[in-house]
């Protein structure tokens, strides 16, 4: 399975395991842009290495980013992934739809729907 795989499944299984106090989304951080896109993208605040999805939970940021197995972190991702934890927020890398609902499940959210 790819990581655009993973990262799709992932999407779907949040859509119908999620209850309605959890909000969540994907920040569009990847693709390809030209050199003006990426000095606006910049200038707005983006940033390299954020993770894959954004949960809002309980009051409180948390984050997972996604990858596929033998996949691995970038030094970007490294860095804001240490610079997250540093500000106090949960993040996790989850390789697999199982990992994604046992780090939800530790962050207290009631699942609707379990992980085939």
């Amino acid at each position: 399975m790819t990581e655009h795989d993973l990262h799709r499944s992932v999407a779907e299984y949040l859509t119908v395991a999620l209850p309605d106090d959890v909000y969540w989304f994907h920040p569009a951080n990847e693709g390809k842009r030209t050199k003006w896109e990426r000095g606006q993208f910049i200038k707005y605040g983006g940033k390299a290495g954020v993770p894959d999805l954004v949960f809002v939970v309980g009051g409180q940021a948390r984050f997972i980013e996604l990858k596929a197995e033998g996949g691995y972190l970038s030094p970007a991702q490294k860095l804001t992934i240490e610079q997250i934890a540093d500000a106090g927020a949960a993040v996790e890398v989850c390789r697999s739809i199982l990992d994604v609902q046992e780090t939800l499940e530790a962050w207290g959210v009631k699942i609707r729907a379990r992980a085939a």
